[in-house]
């Protein structure tokens, strides 16, 4: 069996790789990203015509589409990283000679809801997002959606805020691990500069997220959505508190607006329950362990020469 990951050399991808390898010994799992890399296929799926040869050379069984940013950028290229490629994406699925039979599994984000007014998120709730990445996130997972029209076996998953190890610094627990792991080595003074720590987020380790990736492929319903989450909002600052607990270290926390998101909703939790009833998948790994493997990747980032 042969799968595709689009944005291959995402935090999400490679966890996901690896948890496929796990579950199918022998696949072939094929990694596409527009950045060259070891292992990669170089391509940007902003090109229709370079979309269209990637997918007809590895001709996959399925198709993760992870690619996308979570950095701050204009609209157009928004909209050209996760609009334009989406569709460019699923024409090239069009056109192999079976396309029906390649299950597209793509990667939403809980941003497409926006704020919630108490309680748990489900699919059925209106989305209506606050920010434009929610907004941009909202028009890729309806362009994959509307492909099921044309024939193609399309499921989106609806995911919360990925945390853990190998998690990159512009997201909060990213650099308050890397902040931390630099004061324990010595090259940073003990003050961690943060944005808004009232903010409350659906945390998922990564690495649960892949397994609910992994196993929407296998059994989840062609057209619909399903969240992949914790079941619980974590405020900012009780995520740092509980970080330094785990590194040993007290700091003083400085914030900075330049740090702060406009427009971020300030809480947000997502029902997992219609994931759960089909596949029986939960959440493994605690926040505590989550914490733990991700100061420590920091701190052994932080251990190697400038430059690695």
């Amino acid at each position: 069996m042969t799968f595709l990951i689009t944005g291959g050399r995402g935090f999400l991808a490679g966890h996901l790789a690896a948890e496929l390898r796990r579950r199918r010994p022998g696949a072939r799992v094929a990694r596409l990203d527009h950045v060259p890399g070891p292992g990669i296929i170089t391509c940007d799926l902003r090109d229709p015509a370079a979309a269209g040869r990637a997918v007809r050379r590895v001709s996959p069984a399925v198709i993760f589409h992870l690619a996308g940013t979570t950095l701050a950028r204009p609209w157009d290229e928004l909209w050209a990283t996760f609009a334009n490629s989406t569709v460019n994406l699923l024409e090239a699925v069009r056109s192999l000679p079976r396309p029906e039979r390649v299950r597209v599994v793509t990667a939403g984000s809980s941003a497409e809801y926006g704020a919630a007014a108490g309680g748990l998120l489900t699919e059925d709730f209106p989305p209506r997002p606050l920010t434009l990445y929610g907004a941009m996130k909202l028009s890729q997972s309806l362009t994959a959606l509307s492909y099921r029209h044309a024939g193609l076996d399309v499921v989106v998953a609806r995911i919360a805020n990925l945390v853990g190890p190998g998690m990159p610094e512009n997201l909060a627990l990213g650099t308050f691990a890397r902040q931390l792991a630099r004061i324990k080595r010595g090259s940073q003074p003990p003050l961690i500069k943060v944005g808004n720590l009232r903010s409350s987020r659906d945390l998922i380790d990564v690495r649960d997220a892949a397994r609910a990736l992994a196993m929407l492929a296998e059994r989840g319903v062609s057209g619909e959505i399903y969240n992949v989450s914790s079941g619980a909002a974590v405020s900012t600052g009780a995520m740092l508190r509980r970080l330094m607990t785990v590194a040993g270290i007290r700091a003083q926390a400085r914030g900075e607006a330049s740090r702060r998101r406009r427009g971020e909703a300030l809480h947000v939790a997502c029902s997992y329950r219609k994931l759960r009833r089909l596949t029986g998948w939960r959440p493994r790994l605690s926040l505590e362990r989550t914490l733990r493997d991700t100061y420590d990747w920091a701190l052994a980032r932080a251990a190697q020469p400038a430059g690695d």
